[in-house]
């Protein structure tokens, strides 16, 4: 499954008049989510499944859940191709996403490594090292003034290394524009399990 074919599972859709414009505006996305010149951490396991989704409810076409069964399972083939994989993230990592789960006695250990059926960790680590960065709020760090002005209220952050135990190696640490990591940073107090002790 390559990029064209993507686009063709959408192009051999049949649109109703009165839908051309969602369509239209949906495949515009989905190119430019395929293109090769889109960076890697800017691509998310499933991450168009959500608009096709929002396509479907909004016009409740029956054309558009036939996307659903065709379109998803085949950009998921596409993104495993690529090395995606899903539940990536640790814990502490969901926390500062904005996760309300307020106990967790593994929050360094990646979601996939600690299912009923477990990715293997080199699957784990590789797909991490892909996405290379996420989003998180930026209320976790006390950063320089004109830097945190900058950086508004969400931030990328390192998605760090594994140990062989599964492990982050380190705290995930704020990345500015240009993808390096932001110099004289501080955690915030209330930074989720903060490995010396003084986060939440």
């Amino acid at each position: 499954m390559d990029q064209q074919s993507l686009l063709e599972i959408l192009d051999s859709v049949r649109v109703e008049p009165q839908d051309q414009e969602d369509i239209r505006a949906f495949r515009d996305k989905l190119a430019n989510y395929l293109s090769p010149e889109r960076k890697s951490y800017e691509r998310e396991w499933q991450g168009l499944g959500y608009r096709i989704v929002v396509l479907a409810e909004r016009t409740g076409r029956r054309y558009h859940w036939l996307l659903l069964d065709e379109l998803i399972p085949a950009l998921t083939q596409w993104e495993e191709g690529l090395g995606y994989r899903p539940d990536i993230y640790t814990m502490q990592e969901h926390k500062l996403k904005g996760s309300t789960i307020l106990t967790e006695t593994q929050p360094y250990i990646p979601l996939a490594l600690r299912q009923t059926d477990p990715l293997e960790i080199g699957e784990v680590k590789r797909a991490r090292e892909l996405k290379a960065f996420t989003e998180v709020r930026t209320e976790y760090f006390l950063l320089e003034s004109e830097i945190a002005d900058a950086q508004r209220d969400i931030i990328l952050i390192t998605l760090e290394p594994l140990s062989e135990e599964g492990n982050t190696i380190s705290d995930p640490r704020p990345v500015g524009p240009d993808l390096q990591v932001i110099k004289g940073f501080e955690y915030a107090p209330h930074f989720p399990y903060l490995r010396n002790g003084q986060g939440v």
